[in-house]
């Protein structure tokens, strides 16, 4: 079996490269861009492909190119659905183009465009291309990959590709290490007058318990977050060290029972920083909340993901690659479950103002726990219905399945009662399916 692709084009550009790379190297195909049309035609290259409105009279699989691979600026695309060998597929203009649909999603395009942001300055699935479309519970940019290079395929029965492997990671975002414990005065007077408003005498009751050390406080669910990464689960932690503040409301980072509990987590997985609500624009905060996790594990950190998963193309991932940060969990939505960059894969970002890929790689995820109990109003039982299904996508298509739990979720408590059998099931099925 060959898996060598030869690609006529008329340009090369970071664009089409990043793509091309997207599409072939993940799925075991070498390729190389040739634009000597001669040069093409003459080559002895096991398979073959035409990118381009070139009028080559011998026939090979072609694709036609909308313009966006060859451009160097951002605009607004008049876009539609087509259909690319029976599946649907982003079309520009007139041309339905798998490739420029593929980059469009993977270097999140769209986002780089004006769009009313939801209250938290996001952008948000409602506004996305993909679920316009009802593309976005599907890997939509491996789909086209997949089938672009089926194309090769029929015409020569001797290329072969590979769909990636599929891998699973638990993470949990640490946003209040404590429900009650280990609060200042401020933040425990804070507590009380907001029960007394709410006429919630049940938290009334549990805090005198926990803070009386009669009952566990129920955010400590940390044996159990142990337990999964003694299970074999692939688990990282993000933890929100910010000053308090309105949206930031975690316990001090200097506290002494705090910190060791980082440093015990910290020696049995990945611990990463889970920068404040405001940072996401802010370089010297994101610099100084790392600084104080390093100071903490006596050690670099490189893994982030954003509080409320505030990100804005390019800014929030240019300051992140700025500081050295390698990986980004962040690319997902609030407001609905899927795939934001139409992929499960972890791809470098690629920086749309410069047209250059950059050494920071975007893990995105495939659901977050409060998408399903607070913006959906999903019950346990549905959530588990929803995940099934976008579990088989990422077995079929290859990737890491992603998702995003709290400390808090998963104690079975109050509004998040029977929510940890959605983290049980997500492991069971992924094992099983």
């Amino acid at each position: 079996m060959q898996n060598h692709l030869l690609i006529y084009t008329d340009f090369v550009t970071e664009r089409l490269v990043y793509t091309w790379q997207f599409i072939c190297n993940l799925r075991g195909v070498n390729f190389e861009f040739c634009n000597d049309p001669n040069r093409f035609v003459q080559s002895s290259s096991p398979a073959k492909l035409v990118y381009s409105d070139y009028p080559f009279e011998q026939t090979f699989p072609k694709i036609v190119p909308a313009r966006l691979l060859f451009d160097d600026g951002i605009e607004n695309q008049d876009i539609n659905l087509g259909e690319f060998q029976g599946e649907p597929c982003l079309q520009f203009g007139e041309i339905t183009d798998p490739v420029a649909s593929i980059f469009y999603v993977i270097s999140r395009y769209e986002e780089y465009l004006s769009f009313p942001a939801d209250e938290h300055d996001r952008f948000s699935a409602e506004h996305s291309i993909l679920k316009k479309f009802n593309l976005l519970h599907q890997p939509a940019a491996d789909i086209w990959a997949e089938q672009v290079l089926l194309k090769v395929q029929n015409m020569y029965s001797e290329f072969s590709f590979i769909r990636p492997e599929s891998s699973l990671t638990l993470t949990f975002d640490i946003d209040n290490t404590f429900a009650f414990k280990h609060k200042n005065w401020m933040q425990l007077l804070g507590g009380r007058l907001k029960d007394f408003a709410k006429g919630n005498s049940k938290n009334q009751d549990l805090r005198r318990e926990v803070l009386a050390g009669q009952t566990p406080d129920p955010n400590d669910t940390f044996d159990l977050i142990s337990q999964y990464i003694a299970q074999q689960n692939e688990v990282k932690l993000f933890w929100h060290l910010g000053d308090f503040k309105k949206f930031d409301r975690n316990i001090s980072w200097t506290n002494a029972v705090h910190q060791r509990l980082i440093q015990k987590m910290g020696k049995q997985t990945t611990v990463g920083i889970h920068p404040s609500y405001a940072s996401y624009l802010n370089e010297a905060l994101v610099r100084q909340e790392r600084g104080r996790l390093e100071h903490i594990l006596k050690k670099p950190v490189i893994d982030s993901r954003q509080h409320f998963l505030k990100v804005r193309f390019p800014g929030t991932f240019e300051l992140l690659n700025n500081i050295g940060v390698k990986n980004d969990f962040s690319v997902g939505f609030a407001d609905d479950f899927g795939f934001r960059m139409g992929t499960a894969q972890a791809l470098p970002f690629f920086n749309l103002l410069t047209d250059e890929v950059t050494d920071l790689m975007l893990h995105p995820f495939v659901y977050m726990d409060g998408t399903f109990n607070q913006y959906l109003k999903l019950s346990p039982e549905q959530a588990i219905e929803k995940v099934k299904p976008l579990i088989e996508e990422v077995k079929k298509h290859g990737g890491n399945f992603i998702c995003i739990w709290h400390n808090d979720t998963i104690n079975n408590q109050g509004s998040w009662k029977d929510w940890k059998q959605v983290l049980d099931a997500t492991i069971d099925s992924f094992k099983r399916l």
